[in-house]
């Protein structure tokens, strides 16, 4: 079986992929943990990690990343980013699920009591079922929703011949 798609995905530290899944036009949903100040970040919504890392401290304040990569162009797509997602503490992704409208629904752990849990815009954002930290750690789960642009135009001339016969 020939190999059709390969990329590396993370950056100076440990990193992990602990969840993917496969949309309807190819693109990859994957969530995982990171260790690195420097994981590759496109069109982030949190574009810088938390937490720190001193590279003795495996398994200590990493921050989950949620990413979308699309494998059937080379490069990088249009619609493809990966972002950070955590707090001070330490944060693991381990699930994915996406919808069918492309949004993307990642779910982990967390130690941070200051992890984000509103979008940084949009459309008023949704209220989180749970706004804080309760105890030492929480399950968490966040929606990246997918980005649609519709545009509508409004003729200023009227359709020709005026009126417009029935059925045209």
């Amino acid at each position: 079986y020939p190999l059709n798609y390969f990329t590396y995905l993370g950056g100076s530290g440990p990193d992990v992929g602990q969840d993917i899944k496969v949309d309807s036009v190819q693109a990859a949903h994957v969530v995982g943990t990171t260790f690195s100040s420097n994981f590759p970040i496109v069109n982030a919504l949190q574009p810088t990690q938390t937490s720190s890392y001193d590279g003795s401290k495996y398994g200590q304040n990493g921050d989950a990343f949620v990413a979308l990569i699309s494998t059937t162009l080379a490069g990088q797509g249009a619609g493809d980013y990966s972002t950070y997602l955590g707090g001070s503490g330490s944060d693991q992704g381990t699930g994915v699920a996406i919808d069918v409208f492309g949004a993307t629904y990642a779910a982990g752990a967390t130690q941070s009591s200051d992890f984000p849990v509103l979008g940084p815009s949009g459309p008023p954002p949704t209220p989180p079922y749970q706004g804080q930290l309760v105890g030492t750690q929480d399950a968490f789960v966040s929606k990246t929703g997918a980005s649609s642009i519709l545009n509508l135009t409004i003729p200023n001339t009227s359709p020709t011949p005026n009126p417009v016969g029935a059925g045209n």
